[in-house]
């Protein structure tokens, strides 16, 4: 960083801005939500759209193999990119909006859709676990290094 930080009350030099903290907790907000969002996909896909409890779990572990293909795509995103505030933490920033978005679309399945229903659910499902997600926590994880 350019600008001189100063040093916390233990004397260790300081290295991040209000706005690094700001974009750190939005950041924790959505890579939580979504997680705890993924456990509530079954029941509100059965109880309250009224899809089939197989063909919910068909394509609920379908999208948690394309997203474990992601997390090796945005490793590798994360290695190249190349910013002043480093590789992880604009990823943090880019992240906010659609986090957001894929919470409120894995929630808005069309009434009465017929099958398009449980294309609607995959591909919400992809949308927040394999590409938003992914976005949010590799960087995080590459962060703690």
């Amino acid at each position: 960083m350019s600008r001189e930080l100063g040093l916390d009350k233990d004397g260790m030099q300081k290295h991040l801005r209000g706005k690094d903290y700001l974009a750190d907790a939005m950041g924790q907000i959505m890579l939580n939500s979504i997680s705890a969002m993924a456990g509530q996909m079954t029941f509100f896909y059965t109880n309250k759209v009224g899809m089939a409890a197989a063909a919910v779990a068909t394509l609920l572990l379908l999208a948690k193999i394309v997203d474990a293909v992601t997390d090796l795509f945005m490793g590798k995103i994360v290695d190249k990119t190349n910013t002043p505030e480093g590789k992880a933490r604009p990823w943090l920033r880019r992240m906010i909006i659609p986090g957001a978005l894929s919470i409120i679309l894995l929630f808005t399945v069309p009434a009465g859709a017929g099958s398009f229903r449980y294309v609607y659910a995959f591909l919400t499902n992809i949308f927040a676990s394999a590409i938003c997600y992914t976005a949010i926590a590799v960087p995080y994880y590459t962060m703690m290094n």
